[in-house]
């Protein structure tokens, strides 16, 4: 039976893609002109839900969130930056623009905390620049990093922990045994606050 529901699995998260509404999408493409960009600072969250299959596949995990993948924003001169890693490209800088793309619906946080740390912790996301992304979602190591974990360790290491300590659990076949974060966890913190 367990078999069959994983044979599934794949058929309803593309199901899940097929729902979307490609109206959103575009319509959140011309959403972050709007974003005032004086606001924004360096260290600054941003999450977003996205259309590809990892991201369902998030959310499905993910039953306390509303996004599915994260990013740090670098504010550069005028340039509005994202370092994030995704599953095709790893540890990358893009544009908010880039970012978005195939967003259809997104936030910015930003952390109550001294400024210093953000700022750190942009420096720490920098180093790990082109490093693969983690398909394992192995938190001890740093050769290869996912989304959240670059996030969380990139904070870690400026010297606030997001996760207040927690982990995600699962217990999956492929899951078991093993800690990791998910978008909704680093949103747990009450030092975490919604500005757009």
């Amino acid at each position: 039976m367990r078999i069959k529901l994983f044979l599934l699995l794949p058929i309803f998260i593309s199901l899940l893609i097929i729902s979307i509404d490609e109206k959103s999408i575009k319509k959140n493409q011309k959403i972050y002109k709007k974003i005032d960009y004086n606001i924004l600072k360096n260290g600054d969250l941003i999450f977003k839900k996205c259309t590809y299959i990892d991201s369902e596949a998030v959310n499905l995990l993910d039953k306390n969130g509303d996004y599915s993948h994260v990013g740090i924003i670098i504010k550069n001169d005028k340039k509005i930056l994202v370092i994030d890693s995704e599953p095709e490209k790893g540890v990358i800088i893009e544009s908010i623009k880039n970012f978005l793309n195939d967003a259809y619906s997104f936030s910015i946080f930003r952390l109550k905390v001294n400024r210093k740390i953000p700022y750190s912790a942009v420096k720490f996301a920098k180093k790990f620049l082109n490093l693969p992304f983690d398909n394992n979602f192995d938190l001890k190591t740093d050769n290869k990093l996912y989304c959240t974990e670059l996030v969380w360790k990139s904070f870690l290491k400026a010297g606030f922990n997001l996760t207040g300590g927690k982990f995600n659990h699962f217990n999956f076949i492929f899951f078991k045994n093993k800690s990791y974060i998910l978008p909704s966890l680093l949103l747990s913190s009450k030092k975490v606050k919604k500005i757009y």
